[in-house]
């Protein structure tokens, strides 16, 4: 976990980072976007798992495998999976919007790579798995042949694939809905290089598998760095002071800002409520209740701080801003 910290005064700014230590890239806010399995492979198409109400099943557990080699060449800065998006068939009709009432969807990192998905699904599902969307309904906006379907993560996912594969658990809890007439699948492809395969069970309850394939509905899956603070300073009009506009962006959205008086062991570190605007907060860099210490820290939802799974990290000096 990084977090950045921001001390503003009167005539110097001083930020301190603090960095993860597996970050390799400290000043990256690059996206990376990883597309799985290959295109140009076996073209197959499939409803499974969103178009279940397409299917008739009642409800679905539906786990795909995206095996470690798909990240070899994804930034190492780029730690969080913050979407993934999916393709309508591209050889089919399109589809109308639909909604899926009631859904979660996990991901975790698995031992167990592509066609070596195990039947009972507890087996497949990584130690640090972590519900990054739901339970909850989703709205699929449908569109024309090859349309994408972009599902945002309401809480990011920390993957290194050196630890392992990358495992996506649906869990579709009820299957409801007007039925299309146009058939509506999505794109999938049967990769010869065995990079995604999945297991299935038409009942979200379900402990065993009832199917298993080696195609993977085709993915694109978002990483993102940790986001990081930065800091302007502006005349204050009509003052001699100075204002501090701190601003950072607004996904991964789990991410809040804290602020403390001092670094350091006994650091007391609080939660800032008031004066933001979206992802900015604009400090007066002669009040002292504003000046201080700031960070980003990933939350929990419930505002406690969570480590992100992975080890403490260490904070750098506080360096002077702009240099």
């Amino acid at each position: 976990m990084k977090e950045n910290l921001i001390r503003p005064t009167r005539l110097l700014l001083l930020f301190a980072l603090l960095t993860a230590v597996m970050e390799c890239c400290q000043w990256c806010r690059a996206e990376s976007f990883v597309l799985a399995p290959t295109p140009g492979t076996t073209y197959l198409s499939n409803a499974l798992p969103f178009l279940v109400k397409d299917s008739g099943y009642p409800s679905l557990r539906y786990q795909q495998v995206y095996n470690s080699s798909l990240f070899t060449n994804v930034d190492p800065a780029c730690i969080y999976v913050t979407t993934m998006t999916f393709y309508l068939d591209f050889y089919g009709q399109g589809a109308q919007y639909w909604v899926v009432t009631n859904m979660q969807i996990s991901l975790s990192t698995t031992s167990n790579r592509a066609d070596h998905l195990s039947p009972v699904f507890s087996e497949n599902v990584g130690a640090d798995d972590t519900v990054v969307f739901g339970p909850g309904s989703f709205y699929f906006p449908g569109g024309s042949a090859g349309d994408s379907q972009e599902v945002p993560f309401t809480r990011p996912f920390r993957y290194d694939p050196t630890h392992g594969n990358l495992l996506l658990d649906v869990r579709i809890f009820v299957s409801i809905g007007a039925f299309d007439s146009r058939y509506p699948t999505f794109e999938a492809y049967s990769s010869t290089t065995d990079q995604c395969s999945r297991v299935w069970a038409p009942a979200v309850n379900s402990l065993m598998a009832t199917n298993l394939d080696s195609i993977g509905l085709f993915t694109t899956i978002q990483l993102s760095p940790i986001p990081s603070l930065t800091a302007q300073f502006f005349p204050a009009y009509g003052s001699l002071s100075n204002i501090t506009q701190i601003t950072w962006p607004p996904q991964p959205s789990v991410f809040r800002l804290q602020r403390s008086d001092r670094l350091g062991l006994g650091a007391n570190w609080r939660f800032v409520t008031n004066g933001i605007s979206g992802s900015l907060i604009t400090v007066t860099n002669s009040s002292a209740g504003t000046a201080g210490f700031y960070r980003l820290i990933w939350t929990n939802g419930y505002g406690a701080a969570a480590r992100c799974g992975g080890p403490p990290a260490a904070t750098s000096p506080p360096q002077p801003f702009p240099r």
